[in-house]
This record gives structure tokens, C-alpha cells and sequence, in this order.
């Protein structure tokens, strides 16, 4: 029921295999699980046709619950935050911007706002602002001197400044309470901005809001910048437009001449109440484009052109789901990864090659490291033997070449070149 004009539901039974199989969820072997059992909800957000992109609802089957993921998970509503008497005023009312309406909804229970108000506090966010308020006893009082609350539920309306709030008691279903919201979306003494003007008929380039054949029309606009004395002056203006309203011909004591004719143009569309944002709208440039115009020679015989509005200033809509409970939620779809890797009996063959494999690597670094200095002691001890041979031949040969410069040389040591052997005398030959 809560999800009624909000989004499409529909149950799906586990009869339906092919379905089912579609929608479940799936282990890394192709296994269909239902991780948190049945019932399983999943929700196709908009623009998602394909079971790749679905979200699954993975908390406590609860109402709430459900329908406060659906409505923030799903279709990033903004949500509708809760307020005390004491911050009403400074977190609220005070922060709203002065061309938008105040919508407060007293709540008996306190429970979350449903998926259909959060979708119309997204669709009515450039007209109102909600809030709720919790209602208790003690409070009644407050509640009744501040804003005539008697009791719970009910819903308050609150307009432009000095005008009294429009309450309404009981809770409706949600077309009573769209057509609320629709009725009381504008105030009562609009504003001029470059959204309303057209509609307004407070642009010379557009057309009377009595019509396009209407020739003569008028837009009396009220401009200051934000402050006590312009709230009065809107106040003020408000009277004047409900007095030009309730203004009837026929009743002898509204029979004022000075009156008649403005209520006729009202009455009949031609006259339109505004007021206008002067601090807002940047004042300097409409001044320096008129004067560039006025000191221009081709000015045409008439100007129908009327300077641009700046778009007025909205709150910043907050919607989706928060930073940290995004990092949660990522956090426990990887666990849940993790856990569905661990449970694969794939897995342990695996982690037992990979055991292996790096137990291998080791010992094959280990080994190396090993062999490496062994081969180099052993060649720097060829290297010094090869050394030592070396040193010992050098040696050798300088104690030969001391040994021969001590000994002198004997006359028999060495024979002459031009050597004769002379027979001695005594010998028997001819």
C-alpha cells in the first residue's frame, strides 16, 4: 500500500524456475542462492531492464525498513527530517527560501516519512519545503497558541508573512493529500523570477494571462531586499490582493469608484500583484543596459523588452543514499564475495598450488643464494693459487740471478769463439 503511485510491485513464485533463476542471486560456480532466505526482494531502479543493474535488499524484513531503502536506495528521494519546538524555527523556517512554501506535518508515531510524501517533497521541491514534527502531550499547548495544532495528524500550511496558517486535521490518503500540496503550492502574493514571469503576465514579451487577444494588462510589482520592512510590505499587499478579490459590484458599501477599476482588471486577469527580489536580481546591469540604450542613436519608436531575471535561489535538494552508508555497504558486498570465494570447492585446490608454487620459488631463491658464494670463494682461491705459482716462479728466478752475480766466473766457464786445442808435446801423433 505504501508503495501505491510510487512504483510497480509484484510477487513472483518459486514455481516460476526459469524466473526465479533470473532473479536470484549467483555464486562464482553459477550456484542460485538466496543469501538472506525468503522472502527476497529485489527493485529494478528507473531505467534499469536488465538483471545487471538490480538492487537487492539485503536488511531486516520490516516495513520501515523496506520502504525507507526502496524509497532512498532506489529512487534517491529526498527525505523528510524530523523537528523539535526548539529547532523548528532556526533549522526550518529560517532556512527555507522566502518564494517557497512551509509544509509541516505532525506526526503521532514518528515513523519515517512514507515513499508517496518523499516523492512529492521531490516534485513540489521549487514550490514548498516539509518537514515533521513529533507530537506530544505536553506540547499541545505550544502547538495550539504558535500554529492552532489541536491534535495529531495533521497538516500545516504556511504562506507569505503575516498571513495565517492553513491547517488541516486528520490523515487523508494520498490524493487528498497531492491535492492539498496543489492548491497551496504558490503564495499568495507571488514572486517575479524568470520561472513565474510568462505565467504571471509580467513579461512584455509574453502574453496577458487573460488571454492573447487582450490588448492592455498590468503587473504592479513590489521590490526590496530581504528584511523586516519588506515582509511588512508583502503583508501589506497581500491585503490589497484579498481585497480586490472579495471585492463585489452589486454590494452598495464596495461601490468605490477608486476601487472599481482595479478590481474589475484583477477580477478579469489583467492585473497581476508580485513582488520581486532586489538584492537578487544583479540591479547595476539593468541600469547600465538602459543607459547603453538611451545613448544609443537607433532606438526604435517603442521597446517591448523588459531586462532578465535571474532564476531565484533554491536549497540544495539532499537525496540518495549518504557517503557512509554507501562505504558499509560496499564493505559488506565484499565480504559477502569473499565468503562466496571461500565457500567455492575450487578454491582449495588452488590456494594449495598457489602453496606450492610459492614454496617452490622460495626454495629455488634460497638455492641460488647458496651456490652463488660457493663459486666465488672457490674461484678466488684459484685465483690466489694462480697468484702464489706466479710469485713463487718471480722468486725463484731472482734467487738464481743472485746466486749466478756471487759466484765469479771460472776461465773454463766460458769458451771463446776463436778457440784452438793444441795438441801437448808429448803426444805420439805426426
Amino acid at each position: 500500500d505504501l508503495l501505491d503511485g510510487v512504483a510497480n510491485h509484484a510477487m513472483v513464485e518459486l514455481g516460476d524456475v526459469r524466473l526465479v533463476t533470473y532473479l536470484a542471486e549467483k555464486k562464482t560456480t553459477g550456484q542460485v542462492l538466496f543469501r538472506n532466505g525468503l522472502p527476497s526482494i529485489v527493485a529494478f531502479p528507473p531505467q534499469c531492464k536488465t538483471a545487471d543493474c538490480l538492487i537487492r535488499f539485503e536488511g531486516e524484513l520490516s516495513t520501515d525498513a523496506v520502504t525507507d531503502w526502496f524509497a532512498t536506495s532506489v529512487l534517491e528521494l529526498p527525505r523528510v527530517f524530523y523537528h523539535t519546538k526548539e529547532t523548528l524555527v532556526p533549522k526550518f523556517l529560517a532556512k527555507v527560501p522566502p518564494n517557497k512554501v512551509r509544509v509541516i506535518l505532525f506526526s503521532q508515531t514518528g515513523e519515517r516519512a512514507t515513499p508517496s510524501v518523499r516523492q512529492a517533497a521531490k516534485d513540489y521541491w521549487n514550490f514548498a519545503s516539509l518537514t515533521y514534527v513529533l507530537w506530544r502531550e505536553e506540547d499541545a499547548s505550544f502547538w495550539w497558541n504558535a500554529l492552532e495544532v489541536e491534535s495529531a495528524p495533521a497538516m500545516v500550511i504556511m504562506k507569505d508573512p503575516g498571513l495565517k496558517p492553513v491547517v488541516y486535521h486528520g490523515s487523508g490518503n494520498r490524493t487528498w493529500f497531492l491535492d492539498i500540496l496543489e492548491q497551496n503550492k504558490q503564495l499568495q502574493l507571488p514572486q517575479l523570477s524568470s520561472t513565474t514571469s510568462m505565467e504571471l503576465g509580467c513579461d512584455a514579451r509574453g502574453y496577458s494571462r487573460a488571454g492573447f487577444e487582450t490588448a492592455t494588462w498590468y503587473c504592479a510589482v513590489l521590490v526590496g531586499r530581504q528584511s523586516t520592512e519588506l515582509n511588512k510590505m508583502r503583508e501589506t499587499m497581500c491585503r490589497v490582493q484579498g481585497a480586490l478579490s472579495d471585492h463585489d459590484e452589486s454590494d452598495e458599501a464596495s461601490k468605490d469608484p477608486s476601487v472599481a477599476s482595479a478590481a474589475s482588471a484583477h477580477k478579469n486577469k489583467r492585473l497581476t500583484l508580485a513582488w520581486l527580489d532586489g538584492e537578487v536580481q544583479s540591479i547595476i546591469k539593468w541600469l547600465s543596459k538602459m543607459v547603453e540604450d538611451g545613448d544609443s542613436k537607433n532606438l526604435p519608436f517603442y521597446r517591448a523588452k523588459t531586462p532578465e531575471l535571474v532564476p531565484e535561489s533554491t536549497e540544495p535538494m539532499r537525496s540518495g543514499v549518504p557517503k557512509s552508508v554507501k562505504a558499509t555497504q560496499a564493505l559488506l558486498r565484499l565480504w559477502n564475495r569473499i565468503k562466496d570465494y571461500l565457500a567455492d570447492p575450487r578454491m582449495g585446490p588452488t590456494l594449495l598450488l598457489g602453496a606450492l608454487l610459492s614454496a617452490g620459488s622460495v626454495w629455488w631463491t634460497r638455492s641460488r643464494a647458496i651456490q652463488q658464494p660457493v663459486q666465488t670463494t672457490q674461484q678466488s682461491s684459484t685465483n690466489q693459487s694462480d697468484n702464489n705459482t706466479e710469485e713463487e716462479k718471480k722468486k725463484e728466478r731472482k734467487r738464481r740471478n743472485a746466486k749466478g752475480e756471487e759466484a765469479p766466473a771460472s776461465i773454463t766457464d766460458n769458451e771463446p769463439k776463436d778457440a784452438v786445442q793444441i795438441l801437448s808435446s808429448g803426444s805420439d801423433s805426426d
